[in-house]
Protein backbone atom coordinates (compact mmCIF):
# COMPACT_ATOMS: atom_id res chain seq x y z
CA UNK A 1 0.00 0.00 0.00
CA UNK A 2 1.52 3.15 -1.32
CA UNK A 3 -1.54 5.58 0.32
CA UNK A 4 -4.85 5.64 1.98
CA UNK A 5 -7.37 8.15 1.94
CA UNK A 6 -10.70 8.04 4.18
CA UNK A 7 -14.09 9.68 4.10
CA UNK A 8 -17.03 9.85 5.50
CA UNK A 9 -20.66 11.14 4.92
CA UNK A 10 -23.69 11.06 7.55
CA UNK A 11 -27.04 12.25 5.95
CA UNK A 12 -29.93 12.74 7.20
CA UNK A 13 -33.12 11.23 4.96
CA UNK A 14 -36.12 12.30 6.81
CA UNK A 15 -37.02 12.75 9.87
CA UNK A 16 -36.16 9.42 11.45
CA UNK A 17 -33.57 7.59 9.36
CA UNK A 18 -30.57 8.54 9.20
CA UNK A 19 -27.25 7.22 6.93
CA UNK A 20 -23.60 6.99 7.35
CA UNK A 21 -21.31 6.47 4.37
CA UNK A 22 -17.73 5.67 4.84
CA UNK A 23 -15.20 5.63 1.83
CA UNK A 24 -11.78 4.27 2.09
CA UNK A 25 -9.46 4.67 -1.03
CA UNK A 26 -5.81 2.64 -1.16
CA UNK A 27 -3.72 3.26 -4.06
CA UNK A 28 -0.98 0.29 -4.41
CA UNK A 29 1.70 -0.46 -6.87
CA UNK A 30 -0.80 -2.59 -9.06
CA UNK A 31 -3.78 -0.04 -9.00
CA UNK A 32 -6.39 1.72 -6.95
CA UNK A 33 -9.09 0.16 -4.79
CA UNK A 34 -11.72 1.55 -2.79
CA UNK A 35 -14.12 0.37 -0.45
CA UNK A 36 -17.31 2.04 0.80
CA UNK A 37 -19.53 0.92 3.37
CA UNK A 38 -23.29 2.19 4.03
CA UNK A 39 -25.49 1.88 7.37
CA UNK A 40 -28.66 3.08 7.79
CA UNK A 41 -30.22 3.54 10.82
CA UNK A 42 -34.01 4.51 12.51
CA UNK A 43 -32.74 7.30 15.36
CA UNK A 44 -36.08 6.13 17.16
CA UNK A 45 -34.78 1.94 17.58
CA UNK A 46 -34.28 2.41 21.03
CA UNK A 47 -37.67 3.75 21.73
CA UNK A 48 -39.60 2.67 24.83
CA UNK A 49 -41.77 -0.17 23.77
CA UNK A 50 -45.73 0.41 24.63
CA UNK A 51 -46.82 -0.41 28.30
CA UNK A 52 -49.63 -2.26 27.37
CA UNK A 53 -47.42 -4.86 25.83
CA UNK A 54 -46.19 -6.17 29.15
CA UNK A 55 -49.47 -6.52 30.94
CA UNK A 56 -50.89 -10.18 30.36
CA UNK A 57 -54.23 -10.96 31.95
CA UNK A 58 -54.96 -7.51 33.54
CA UNK A 59 -51.29 -8.34 35.54
CA UNK A 60 -47.84 -6.26 35.87
CA UNK A 61 -44.73 -7.69 36.71
CA UNK A 62 -43.15 -6.34 40.21
CA UNK A 63 -39.68 -6.65 40.91
CA UNK A 64 -38.43 -6.27 44.44
CA UNK A 65 -35.26 -5.61 45.59
CA UNK A 66 -33.80 -5.46 48.79
CA UNK A 67 -31.80 -2.26 49.97
CA UNK A 68 -29.16 -1.89 52.36
CA UNK A 69 -29.77 -4.70 55.50
CA UNK A 70 -33.39 -5.03 54.47
CA UNK A 71 -34.03 -8.77 54.24
CA UNK A 72 -33.48 -10.58 50.37
CA UNK A 73 -36.77 -12.39 48.93
CA UNK A 74 -36.15 -15.78 47.92
CA UNK A 75 -38.19 -14.82 45.06
CA UNK A 76 -38.18 -11.62 43.75
CA UNK A 77 -40.83 -11.30 41.04
CA UNK A 78 -44.52 -11.13 41.47
CA UNK A 79 -47.52 -11.03 39.11
CA UNK A 80 -50.10 -8.49 40.47
CA UNK A 81 -53.20 -7.21 39.70
CA UNK A 82 -52.92 -3.58 37.56
CA UNK A 83 -55.75 -2.65 39.23
CA UNK A 84 -54.72 -2.93 42.61
CA UNK A 85 -53.56 0.37 45.10
CA UNK A 86 -49.89 0.48 46.26
CA UNK A 87 -50.87 -0.40 49.45
CA UNK A 88 -51.50 -3.91 48.39
CA UNK A 89 -47.71 -4.29 47.56
CA UNK A 90 -46.86 -2.81 50.57
CA UNK A 91 -49.35 -5.64 52.68
CA UNK A 92 -48.17 -8.00 50.54
CA UNK A 93 -44.21 -7.54 50.81
CA UNK A 94 -44.43 -7.47 54.75
CA UNK A 95 -46.05 -10.84 54.19
CA UNK A 96 -43.37 -12.11 52.37
CA UNK A 97 -40.57 -11.02 54.70
CA UNK A 98 -43.67 -11.56 57.90
CA UNK A 99 -40.92 -14.20 59.64
CA UNK A 100 -37.62 -11.33 58.56
CA UNK A 101 -39.06 -8.40 60.33
CA UNK A 102 -41.01 -7.32 63.21
CA UNK A 103 -44.77 -6.29 62.37
CA UNK A 104 -44.41 -2.88 63.73
CA UNK A 105 -40.73 -2.37 62.36
CA UNK A 106 -40.54 0.31 59.60
CA UNK A 107 -40.41 -0.84 55.97
CA UNK A 108 -39.84 1.81 53.41
CA UNK A 109 -40.87 1.30 49.89
CA UNK A 110 -39.28 3.26 46.21
CA UNK A 111 -39.92 3.18 42.78
CA UNK A 112 -36.75 3.12 40.91
CA UNK A 113 -34.64 4.66 43.88
CA UNK A 114 -35.86 7.94 43.78
CA UNK A 115 -39.60 7.86 45.49
CA UNK A 116 -42.46 6.63 47.54
CA UNK A 117 -45.40 6.49 46.11
CA UNK A 118 -49.00 7.39 47.48
CA UNK A 119 -50.61 3.94 49.07
CA UNK A 120 -53.56 5.12 47.25
CA UNK A 121 -51.92 5.46 44.00
CA UNK A 122 -53.04 2.67 41.12
CA UNK A 123 -50.20 0.36 40.16
CA UNK A 124 -51.39 0.68 36.55
CA UNK A 125 -50.69 4.16 36.51
CA UNK A 126 -47.52 4.02 38.07
CA UNK A 127 -46.60 0.67 35.56
CA UNK A 128 -47.49 3.37 32.68
CA UNK A 129 -44.74 5.88 33.84
CA UNK A 130 -42.06 4.03 35.57
CA UNK A 131 -41.91 0.36 34.08
CA UNK A 132 -38.09 -0.30 33.38
CA UNK A 133 -38.44 -2.78 30.64
CA UNK A 134 -41.81 -4.49 31.69
CA UNK A 135 -41.32 -4.40 35.77
CA UNK A 136 -42.18 -2.13 38.28
CA UNK A 137 -39.44 -2.15 40.17
CA UNK A 138 -39.82 -1.70 43.62
CA UNK A 139 -36.83 -0.83 46.29
CA UNK A 140 -37.75 -1.89 50.06
CA UNK A 141 -35.32 -1.10 52.76
CA UNK A 142 -35.74 -1.28 56.88
CA UNK A 143 -34.43 2.72 56.97
CA UNK A 144 -35.02 5.47 55.19
CA UNK A 145 -33.33 5.67 52.19
CA UNK A 146 -34.31 8.54 49.08
CA UNK A 147 -36.71 10.88 49.09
Amino acid sequence: VVSTQSTGKIKMQDSSQVTATATQTAETETGTETQTQTVSTSIFSNRRRPFEEFITNGKILILFQATGAAPILKQSKFKVQASSNFSAIIIFLRNQLNTRIAPNDPLYLYLNYTFQPSPEAILLDLFKCFHVNGKLVVNYCTTAAWG
